[in-house]
This record gives structure tokens, C-alpha cells and sequence, in this order.
């Protein structure tokens, strides 16, 4: 049995967390990501505070001894209770004000002043001190298994909708650690259009993973993922490394080809399907030969065969339309397969016709 001791922090209201906030490390590797609350739902925690009303336990890892990360002293980890923190720091730090109408006590500012932390405590220290005497229940766990706190932090969060990717985040093994750092790579960080919010990077870091580990195309399904990361634990580290070396690799080529912040890879899907044809460009020795304009030309094409189908023009490309169509199932093993090889047909590079079980006579 898992050795787990579970405790109460004693001394737990918002003056006592605040001293503490240098020792609390909010994003371990589990974490989903910061800010994911609305505006609305930060604001309405602030205001349950001041009324008094309750806040669900958060849950902290206790660090026993606590440990250096850099040059700060970490004594806890938050398990439970990030988004409330995060709201809770950005009220006090003065990035976050309560409405105009907030129902509390004796709130109202002269000439209109916005309720923040600091016009509170100036005008109505009264209030600033309730606040900060607010006691928080806060749960300590104690363990080195980290696969335990691993659990309970998908468990506590089974009722706030984490997503696919930030479940996969938290499942432990070599594979999320090996995607948060290729999520690092100028391809992430600077050519793809949008942000790691949701982990989204994440998501498409373990693909380029999978396809890696199945030689090319696969099916990139939520269960497969799953299944694919968890698997992975069993994998030896050279195996682990060859594929984190393939998929720099070809990241390396792709950020070479693609524009900062680059539109074309902004549809759902498209990573992907650029990753597989970088991928077999390189594979067969002709990656160098790759241009944007090559994909740039691709893509308007697609938008002008859509026009004439429209019209019901015969001189429309059915293997576009397909193109098109099989955007609709991004993670589809045939779907990616057939989109996969009618972009290398385009490039003039078609592969060998495919066996009965829809793979091409080379494997892939």
C-alpha cells in the first residue's frame, strides 16, 4: 500500500496563504494551465469571500523536505485549487476588481472608484482585513508516489471539464514530459498561429509522438492517445529518445518552411497532415526540395475547386472535395492517410498504390 499521509494546513486564511505564496508552486507538471476561469467566475469567487460564503478544499502536495526549484524553496505543490489561487493573487496583486454593483457590506467607493484590492483597503480598511481573515480549507498530502497525486488531481477535476490533452498531461510516464519539452521548439512556440492554451501544443507534440512510434500514419483518436501515452511507460529510453530525435527532426524542417505565426497551419488538422508529408519527404530525400509556396498554392487552389463545385463545375478535383471532406475527422487514421497522400500527389510525389489494408506497399 501507498505510503500517504494526509493532513490539514493549520494555518490557512488568506493573510497565512499569501506569506506562503513564494512556497507554493501552482504549475507541477500535472497542472492544467493557469487562467482558465472567466473573468466572471474569478470575479463571483472574490465576491463569495467577502460574503462569507464557502470555497471548496484545495488540495496541496506537501514537499517534506521542501525542495529548491531555481532559487525559490518550494514547500507545497497545488493538487486542487490553482484557478482559485490564481484568482485570489490576481485580486490582491490589483489585476482583478469586483463590479460596481458587488452585494457587500458597506462597499461603495467615492466618485466611482473601481473596487480593487488596494482602493478597498485605502477607503475601507474594514473590509481588507475581512478578507484576508478568510479561512481557506486547505488538505496536505504527503507521498513520494507521484503516480498517486497524479490520480487524485484527475479525480478532483473529473467535474470541471478537463480536456483530453490536460488529462494526458497529468497521466505521469516519459511521454508528457517529452511533449512539454517539444512544445519548446520554434515550431510551437513561433509558426503555429495560436497559443498552448488547453494544452493544444501538447496535443500535437503527442501525435507527432505516436506517428513516430507507428512509422507514419495513425490514428490519433483520443483512446489511441490514451493508450499510446500510458503504453509508452513500458518503452526503453533509447526507444523514447529516438522518437523525441525524429520529431525534432522534422519540426526542424517545418520551421523552416512555414512563416512566424503562419496561417496556413491555422485549420484544425493541418499540423498533422504537414508533419506526414515533411515526415515522408525526408524519408524518401527530397525535404529539401519543400517550399511554402508549394502548400501556400495548395491551399487557394482547395478554395477555388470548393467554388466550383458550388457551381457544379465537372472540371472540380474530387480528391480535393475529399481533402476537404476528411477535414471533418482530423484524427482518423484514414482520414489522415488520404489527405496525407493526396498533398503529396499535388506535390508530385505520389506513393506506391496501397495493399487491402489501406497502408502503401512501403509500410506507411
Amino acid at each position: 500500500m501507498t505510503n500517504l499521509i494526509r493532513g490539514q494546513l493549520k494555518t490557512s486564511t488568506l493573510r497565512d496563504i499569501a506569506a506562503l505564496r513564494e512556497r507554493i508552486q501552482l504549475d507541477p507538471d500535472y497542472q492544467r494551465a493557469g487562467d482558465i476561469w472567466s473573468l466572471s467566475r474569478r470575479k463571483l469567487l472574490i465576491d463569495s469571500i467577502f460574503n462569507d460564503f464557502d470555497v471548496p478544499k484545495l488540495y496541496f502536495r506537501a514537499l517534506v523536505p521542501p525542495e529548491y526549484q531555481g532559487e525559490r524553496l518550494i514547500a507545497y505543490t497545488v493538487i486542487d485549487g490553482r484557478q482559485r489561487l490564481e484568482a485570489i493573487w490576481a485580486f490582491m496583486d490589483g489585476d482583478l476588481s469586483l463590479d460596481a454593483d458587488a452585494q457587500i457590506d458597506g462597499l461603495v467607493l467615492p466618485n466611482g472608484e473601481a473596487a480593487t484590492f488596494q482602493a478597498i483597503r485605502h477607503w475601507l480598511p474594514r473590509l481588507v482585513d475581512q478578507f484576508l481573515n478568510y479561512q481557506l480549507d486547505v488538505v496536505t498530502i504527503e507521498t513520494d508516489d507521484l503516480d498517486v497525486i497524479e490520480d487524485m488531481f484527475l479525480r478532483l477535476n473529473e467535474a470541471s471539464a478537463l480536456n483530453a490533452a490536460e488529462k494526458r498531461n497529468a497521466f505521469g510516464g516519459p511521454v508528457p514530459a517529452i511533449t512539454r519539452e517539444l512544445s519548446s521548439h520554434t515550431f510551437f512556440v513561433d509558426r503555429l498561429p495560436y497559443a498552448n492554451r488547453r494544452y493544444r501544443h501538447f496535443d500535437i507534440a503527442t501525435k507527432f509522438l505516436h506517428f513516430e512510434e507507428r512509422g507514419g500514419v495513425a490514428d490519433t483518436k483520443r483512446t489511441y492517445l490514451d493508450r499510446f501515452v500510458r503504453g509508452a511507460r513500458q518503452s526503453a529510453p533509447t526507444v523514447l529518445d529516438e522518437w523525441r530525435q525524429s520529431v525534432v527532426a522534422v519540426m526542424d524542417v517545418m520551421a523552416d518552411i512555414f512563416l512566424t505565426r503562419d496561417k496556413l497551419l491555422s485549420a484544425v488538422g493541418m499540423a498533422s497532415i504537414y508533419y506526414l508529408v515533411v515526415r515522408q519527404a525526408m524519408e524518401d530525400g527530397w525535404a529539401s526540395d519543400l517550399q511554402r509556396e508549394q502548400f501556400e498554392e495548395f491551399d487557394r487552389e482547395r478554395q477555388e475547386n470548393r467554388a466550383k463545385a458550388l457551381q457544379e463545375d465537372p472540371a472540380a478535383n474530387y480528391n480535393m472535395l475529399e481533402f476537404d471532406r476528411y477535414a471533418q475527422s482530423p484524427n482518423d487514421a484514414v482520414a489522415l492517410r488520404f489527405r496525407r497522400d493526396v498533398l503529396l500527389e499535388y506535390l508530385g510525389r505520389p506513393l506506391e498504390p496501397a495493399g487491402q489494408d489501406g497502408s502503401s506497399s512501403n509500410g506507411m
